[in-house]
């Protein structure tokens, strides 16, 4: 969910600086000014998805060249580099985005200070490459006292350059994005995905190398889409920019309030891989691992809908037609999520026994078990997760704040006693709670017409 929150943001950012420029209802915004939104948000969020899909396939693929104890060590470290992605880079990114919004409607105002957008850039590279010492020791930290898991390839320096490349190349995207040059924003993307895929392929399949070289080649990727964005930035980007101790506080000030969130649902989204590491073994977490890489596509599905969606939705709730149009859809989609877990239930067993490798086959009802939260999960990201985000912002991180000790207290209890089967058990119990409580928020917000400018 935390991925859908972040992502849907990011790429919706397009549309949201269209209809604030426009002074009007954004409902009453030219056809060709909603097709160049339309085309805007296909350049933000086609290679993002063309990526999300990738690095899926290629986790799924590597358990055909990977015995469970290697994909646990793998799969413990990408989730930490993805984890301080997530906290360090996505808060940041968000405060850039809105403080360069903030700035363009508040020009008109003589007694508004201007911040400068650029320098807010520049202040969110530095903060973000500060953060990366103390990310270094959390790693260095969890490399000795994972165990089994971590007893592997030694994995804390290859993940420390794949953070600091990703967040570099989130700083440099966000900044192609806030100049509207979507263009360079997609092909910056597209190189990014095309390098990692290329890289990851010579490392694994080619050279027959392990977790080490290909955390390595994630980093090359990004570092070398990141030297290309900065080139096709140079004009803007490598500015002098005026006031950047004002832009630090104010974007220190942006991240204050982005962080809990994001950081709360981000540690309750990948609690699970975390305390595996630490009470389970590397072979179970492997299985999980794996599982769990099966088992995301419904909810991918569900985040890059939502991402598709989200003009519509803004335009339905704007005209009060927002109960309708969730009943609607959510009827399609619940026949769908039905259909697929129906299909998972016949055809999982008999594919994976068939294809995966003998040392996989026990992860069958690991799959079955998390395919029930992913797809409660698919059903919630596409339209109620965006309404609840875009009219109440702290309800997630109230209902975080409840969720995020039980969900503690299960896992620690569970791991132990039950293994991989009560990690995936109480994983979609997570999932189900939170997914139903989103629900319920977007079915009482769905009764009333909103003005999301003011939001």
């Amino acid at each position: 969910m935390i991925v859908a929150r972040c992502r849907l943001a990011q790429a919706g950012s397009a549309f949201h600086c269209q209809a604030k420029r426009n002074r009007g209802n954004p409902l009453t915004v030219p056809n060709s000014k909603w097709l160049r939104v339309l085309r805007d948000m296909a350049l933000t969020a086609g290679p993002k998805i063309a990526g999300g899909v990738l690095i899926l396939l290629l986790n799924v693929g590597l358990v055909f060249v990977w015995p469970p104890v290697i994909y646990g060590n793998w799969a413990f470290w990408l989730m930490l580099v993805f984890l301080a992605d997530a906290l360090i880079g996505a808060p940041f990114d968000l405060a850039v985005i809105r403080l360069a919004q903030s700035t363009l409607n508040d020009a008109s105002s003589a007694d508004v200070p201007i911040i400068s957008a650029l320098g807010c850039e520049h202040a969110a590279m530095i903060m973000k490459m500060l953060l990366l010492l103390p990310a270094g020791l959390v790693f260095i930290v969890t490399g000795q006292s994972a165990g089994e898991v971590a007893s592997g390839e030694p994995l804390a320096l290859p993940s420390l350059a794949a953070l600091g490349a990703f967040l570099l190349l989130r700083s440099t995207l966000v900044h192609l994005q806030m100049r509207r040059r979507f263009a360079s924003y997609g092909a910056v993307e597209t190189l990014h995905v095309v390098l990692r895929l290329t890289f990851a392929g010579f490392a694994v399949w080619l050279a027959g190398l392990g977790p080490a070289a290909l955390m390595w080649s994630f980093a090359a990727a990004a570092a070398s889409a990141t030297a290309f964005s900065v080139y096709a930035s140079r004009r803007s980007l490598l500015l002098c920019s005026d006031g950047i101790a004002s832009a630090a506080r104010a974007t220190a000030s942006q991240v204050s309030w982005y962080l809990p969130t994001i950081a709360l649902g981000a540690v309750i989204g990948r609690l699970d891989l975390l305390l595996m590491g630490w009470l389970s073994n590397a072979q179970e977490l492997g299985q999980y691992g794996a599982a769990a890489n099966f088992a995301v596509a419904p909810e991918l599905v569900g985040t890059y809908l939502g991402i598709a969606l989200l003009p519509t939705l803004v335009s339905h709730v704007q005209a009060g037609l927002g109960r309708r149009f969730l009943v609607q859809s959510h009827a399609v989609m619940l026949s769908a999520a039905l259909s697929m877990y129906a299909a998972a239930f016949v055809l999982a067993e008999p594919l994976l026994l068939r294809y995966a490798p003998q040392a996989y086959a026990s992860m069958v009802p690991l799959l079955l078990i998390l395919l029930g939260g992913t797809l409660a999960g698919m059903l919630t990201t596409p339209l109620a997760l965006p309404l609840v985000l875009l009219t109440q912002k702290d309800f997630l991180l109230k209902t975080d704040f409840v969720v995020a000790p039980v969900a503690f207290l299960a896992y620690w209890i569970a791991i132990p006693a039950f293994g991989a089967m009560g990690t995936a058990t109480v994983a979609t119990a997570v999932h189900v709670v939170r997914s139903i409580a989103v629900h319920a928020m977007a079915w009482r917000l769905s009764a009333h017409v909103h003005d999301l400018r003011r939001h």
